[in-house]
């Protein structure tokens, strides 16, 4: 426990050796999600539906090459973590502060606000 807060850790993608992150919920019974650095996979669907966080805070850097998202979720991936959690709101974050990987680092922000816009259409 912290402060009041009582974060919960979830298990990640057994493939990728890392936790994926943890549920805070807090006040009223709303529940954040904190990823941890990790990428997309579908068991973002089972930690959705028990929990349904109304925020998450979802990586979207350090996504190219292609390999490395083994380990880290690109903006389109975000976007689908997002619906996947059933989360209200996107926090995106681990971008645009450090040269990780072979993208432009305003890339990941204005590329999930192309994808974020390209759900919304459907």
């Amino acid at each position: 426990m912290v402060g009041k807060l009582r974060p919960r850790r979830l298990e990640g993608d057994p493939g990728s050796g890392r936790a994926l992150g943890c549920a805070h919920p807090g006040h009223r019974g709303r529940t954040v999600y904190l990823a941890g650095d990790s990428a997309y996979f579908e068991g973002l669907r089972e930690i959705g539906q028990p929990l349904g966080p109304e925020l998450a805070l979802l990586p979207i850097g350090a996504y190219h090459p292609e390999s490395f998202r083994k380990v880290h979720m690109g903006p389109d991936q975000a976007v689908q973590s997002f619906h996947d959690l059933q989360s209200r709101w996107l926090v995106p974050m681990h971008h645009g502060t450090f040269k990780l990987s072979f993208e432009a680092l305003d890339e990941p922000a204005r590329w999930i606000s192309f994808a974020r816009s390209r759900q919304t259409a459907r």
